[in-house]
């Protein structure tokens, strides 16, 4: 599902000049930073940009739920 919403939003924000919409969006469904700069995005292609903030926003969840695990064994 992480993959999907991701790629969708991908999709919707491919032009080069696309960058600060999609580092909102990415922002604000998965709070967390896309890993590459507005100078590195254009010279990306769609592929890389989506295993590179898929992979991001798996870290993310990742810490997160273990956040929580933590939290709720002490």
């Amino acid at each position: 599902m992480l993959y999907d919403t991701v790629e969708n939003i991908v999709n919707v924000y491919d032009s080069p000049t696309d960058y600060p919409e999609l580092k909102m969006e990415i922002l604000k469904v998965f709070s967390v930073e896309v890993p590459f700069s507005e100078e590195e995005f254009p010279k990306m292609s769609r592929q890389d940009v989506l295993n590179a903030i898929t992979k991001a926003v798996y870290d993310g969840f990742e810490r997160k739920s273990e956040r929580i695990v933590e939290i709720t064994y002490r």
